[in-house]
């Protein structure tokens, strides 16, 4: 619904071991140098990954890189700044890992391509490029956002290993891909948001509503609803049918049910969808509810028209904040890589507005490239979908960079385990932002 974009990429850092990394909160590099290209690469099979001809190092795993286009964002008023040169951002950070072994003794060979995030025609020509034409053996970094749905161009190849991104979990356990991703899915989120609420005593005497956009119907109707019965609340729902980008239409639909919601004497209100016209809408109708949002990136990244006054006191489920990553002692084996070719990085919570996040840029790519080289080390030199999958299947917990706790397992292709209740404040940042409200617990199965 609408065209809030989803930027808050969950962040975690590549690396298994490196020299001891400096606390400053702002890292200046200590070299200049040209942006990084990769050495020159053998031709790869097309389906797995063998030994380079000839007896030769193991060959290249070609690994294409859906990037936000953060630049065109920013050209079209959506974002005050982007991240940077991701393109060199990532190289770094890959050259880093192959500097410890690459993936199962794999060099990483970067293929990228940019979209717009606000729907999926470009996601979708984005994932035919890489797939089709460029014949990548993993996808790192799946569509996010109002794009996440064409997520289902990558996970319907069985030839594929896919890593990260937000893909709709009815699409995930559907998938002939190889994925695992760092992300809690909502299977997960919902029962661990609300027994925190009713942990924190927040569910007690409340008339609750779920608010939802078309697509997540089926969610709401087999999560959602079935997770607050079992906690003995009945909830009302509506569902808003809306098409995605008709911003007036929304506000109409918000117009009327906030005055039904207030009507039915509800008191708190689970949003599943466009986070930003809905918190919009409750401020306008001045309703007084209580909000548990189901997507904490959307309530993270709030549209330019919401005032951030208006998402005060919304509440979601979050992991580490982006300063606990910071300091996770792999992420900064990514930040020493990159601040060592010259790139100085700050500490997110002193990034000054309209400045360029690079932070947040490296953050993601060892997110994902570290999840890809966890698995497949455990893979083995082999690599391939297959393969791939079974070492995701069997890897139990793990140490993952920028998770405190992370398995993976059969039936369980979301890694983090780590979970708190986050109050989105509008005091933090230039436009406010998430802070904990509880410590972080442990979901573990």
């Amino acid at each position: 619904m609408g065209l809030a974009v989803v930027v808050g990429l969950v962040s975690v850092a590549c690396g298994r071991a490196a020299d001891e990394s400096t606390s400053a909160d702002v890292i200046a590099g200590t070299t200049t140098t040209a942006a990084v290209t990769l050495p020159s690469v053998v031709a790869a099979p097309t389906t797995g990954v063998g030994a380079a001809p000839g007896g030769a190092d193991l060959a290249p795993l070609r690994v294409g890189v859906a990037l936000v286009d953060f630049e065109r964002l920013v050209d079209l008023g959506l974002l005050p700044a982007g991240w940077g040169d991701q393109e060199r951002l990532w190289r770094l950070v890959a050259d880093g890992l192959d500097r410890r072994g690459g993936v199962a003794g794999h060099p990483l060979e970067l293929v990228f391509s940019r979209y717009l995030p606000v729907g999926e025609i470009e996601a979708r020509e984005t994932c035919l490029r890489l797939v089709d034409d460029e014949r990548v053996h993993a996808v790192v970094g799946a569509f996010v956002g109002p794009a996440s749905g064409a997520n289902d161009c990558f996970l319907e190849r069985d030839d594929l290993i896919v890593v990260g991104g937000t893909p709709p979990e009815e699409q995930v356990r559907a998938a002939r891909a190889a994925f695992v991703g760092d992300a809690i899915l909502p299977s997960r989120a919902v029962p661990a948001l609300f027994d925190l609420l009713e942990r924190e005593g927040r569910l007690d005497g409340q008339t609750v509503a779920v608010v939802a956009s078309a697509p997540h119907r089926s969610r709401v109707e087999e999560i959602v609803v079935p997770e607050l019965r079992a906690r003995g609340i009945d909830p009302l729902v509506h569902i808003d049918d809306v098409v995605d980008t008709d911003l007036v239409a929304e506000e109409a639909f918000w117009d009327v049910t906030a005055e039904r919601l207030r009507v039915e004497g509800v008191t708190a209100v689970v949003l599943d969808g466009d986070v930003s016209v809905a918190l919009a809408g409750i401020a306008r109708n001045e309703l007084e509810v209580q909000r548990w949002v189901l997507d904490a990136d959307l309530l993270a990244n709030l549209a330019a028209f919401v005032a951030p006054a208006d998402a005060a006191g919304a509440v979601a489920l979050g992991s580490l904040t982006p300063d606990e990553e910071w300091d996770d002692p792999e992420t900064r084996v990514c930040v020493d890589d990159v601040a060592a070719a010259g790139v100085e990085l700050v500490r997110p919570s002193l990034v000054a507005p309209g400045d360029e996040d690079r932070a947040a840029a490296v953050r993601t790519a060892c997110t994902w490239l570290g999840l890809l080289d966890a698995v497949g080390d455990r893979a083995g030199p082999g690599l391939d979908a297959a393969s791939f999958r079974r070492a995701a299947e069997t890897a139990g917990e793990l140490e993952l960079p920028g998770m405190r706790y992370a398995s993976l397992g059969v039936d369980k292709p979301d890694a983090d385990d780590g979970a708190r209740l986050v109050v989105f404040d509008p005091t933090v940042g230039d436009r406010g932002g998430l802070r904990p409200l509880t410590e972080l617990v442990d979901l573990t199965p």
